[in-house]
């Protein structure tokens, strides 16, 4: 009797879980920090964000993306970077140990679709968002070896994040990777790569909060801290 019971409670909360994709709580960087609400270059990336929640795994999965991006053109000094937040709500919720250890995997196998090589150390910790959640956090460092819509200079050195945290007043997860490139590269006798003018700007605006929690990068607008998740 227990398989077909327990086959009964997963329909069940298959159901329920299905019929709340009508008021499902995305996670999102709050506007006034964004591009033409008063904010400093970023803007949402609509080619990479879902237009609504998506129901998977007859509704044990519900998930949405927002995308927001930096080209690092215009009057914005900073070089290109760009942020993929993803709302998940699993049943059952996992823990932000299990979540950082699945993305980290996943940005070490992914990363060359963003033209990145990852170095295979990493740095990391954890830390209080401005909204009072606790997230944990994984930094890489890593080189461009290839150009993109994103990055258009080749061996130059770019940071990635990766955070995630739960959000139980919601019940979902939030789990987000930023790329965002720090030098530039000239080329030297023989033309041989050289990395020059290091900005970080894009990335403090990505990751910085006041505390200066990911590597001393000190912001009260980072996105990444100031992302909300409650409806």
């Amino acid at each position: 009797m227990a398989r077909p019971r327990r086959a009964m409670l997963l329909v069940v909360a298959a159901a329920l879980l299905a019929g709340c994709t009508g008021s499902f709580c995305a996670a999102q960087v709050p506007g006034n920090l964004l591009q033409g609400d008063g904010g400093n270059g970023w803007a949402s990336d609509a080619d990479h964000s879902d237009a609504s929640p998506r129901s998977e795994s007859a509704g044990l999965v519900v998930r949405q993306t927002r995308a927001y991006a930096d080209d690092g053109k215009g009057g914005n000094a900073g070089y290109p970077a760009s942020l993929v937040l993803t709302t998940l709500r699993l049943f059952p919720t996992p823990s932000e140990d299990k979540l950082r250890d699945i993305l980290r995997q996943q940005v070490q196998e992914r990363a060359a679709s963003q033209g990145i090589k990852v170095d295979q150390q990493s740095t990391g910790g954890a830390r209080t968002l401005a909204d009072g959640h606790r997230s944990l956090f994984f930094v890489f460092t890593g080189t461009v070896n290839s150009t993109g819509p994103l990055f258009t200079t080749r061996d130059a050195t770019a940071k990635i994040v990766g955070e995630v945290w739960n959000c139980p007043e919601s019940g979902t997860s939030a789990v987000a990777v930023g790329f965002a490139q720090v030098t530039n590269t000239v080329r030297g006798p023989g033309g041989v790569p050289i990395q020059t003018n290091e900005n970080t700007q894009n990335w403090r605006e990505l990751v910085g909060d006041p505390s200066g929690s990911v590597e001393g990068q000190r912001a009260s607008d980072g996105l990444l801290y100031n992302v909300t998740c409650k409806c």
